[in-house]
């Protein structure tokens, strides 16, 4: 099985500080044995790693996320990710596309819910908490998260300057004032920063077990791809993911080149 994850990001931006091989050493420790994983970016991207917190700039990367993912879906993979927390333009692009897709920060909920009663989430910065407040709600889960601050963030500090030390310690405390507050799962809501932690190889903290979003979504893309693979349905295409008529969608898509 092939997986390719399409990342939210110009060619070079997380390459400039290492983000990719993090990405894909946690999601090849991760697949299973015969699977390959695929990491491209989408070129036209996010130009810098925190922009998507601006309501503008992540709109932009929703529309380039669903072009790259139409474009994508014809080039040999069975399962697609998309590499961003937010999961840009995720529904619009089910709708499009013909092969299982997967958001990460879907996936990572779902599995949250799988594994304990109440989850919450740490992020880099506080400023894209309200993307993922809306997906929680589009997701029908926001239920599940506690009630009290669910997503919060680790002190500000420059990762590529600062001790590692320093930022295990910061993101430490903030899993366990999520748990006092009745988090039983925590996930870590970002792929450009977060994955580091679990390359540090810290998958819980007091018992709390950490849910990394690229690990959740391999495995859902591994699932989904397998139904699909094994002629089993794998999505409904009755109402919400309903396949427009081909020469309608390339009719489309062809005014982006």
């Amino acid at each position: 099985m092939k997986i390719t994850i399409l990342g939210a990001f110009t060619d070079g931006l997380i390459e400039s500080f290492g983000a990719d091989k993090i990405i894909l050493d946690v999601a090849n420790k991760a697949k299973n044995p015969d699977t390959e994983i695929e990491y491209k970016n989408l070129g036209k991207g996010l130009t810098h790693v925190d922009d998507g917190d601006i309501y503008a700039f992540h709109l932009f990367c929703e529309t380039t996320m669903l072009m790259g993912m139409y474009e994508e879906q014809n080039k040999g993979a069975d399962a697609l990710v998309m590499g961003c927390f937010y999961d840009p333009a995720l529904l619009a692009v089910r709708g499009v596309v013909n092969l299982p897709v997967i958001g990460s920060a879907e996936a990572a909920m779902h599995l949250a819910c799988s594994m304990g009663e109440k989850f919450g989430i740490v992020t880099p910065n506080y400023e894209c908490q309200h993307v993922m407040l809306r997906n929680s709600l589009t997701y029908g889960l926001r239920n599940r998260m506690i009630d009290n601050r669910p997503i919060r963030c680790i002190k500000r500090m420059n990762w590529a300057e600062v001790d590692p030390s320093e930022i295990i310690n910061s993101f430490k405390d903030t899993v366990r004032g999520l748990a006092d507050d009745g988090a039983e799962v925590v996930i870590l809501g970002c792929w450009a920063w977060i994955p580091t932690i679990t390359a540090l190889g810290i998958h819980e903290v007091d018992g709390i077990p950490l849910i990394d979003p690229c690990i959740a979504a391999i495995k859902y893309a591994e699932l989904f791809g397998g139904l699909k693979k094994s002629g089993i349905p794998w999505i409904s295409r009755k109402s919400m993911y309903r396949t427009p008529p081909k020469d309608h969608a390339d009719k489309y898509f062809s005014q982006w080149k």
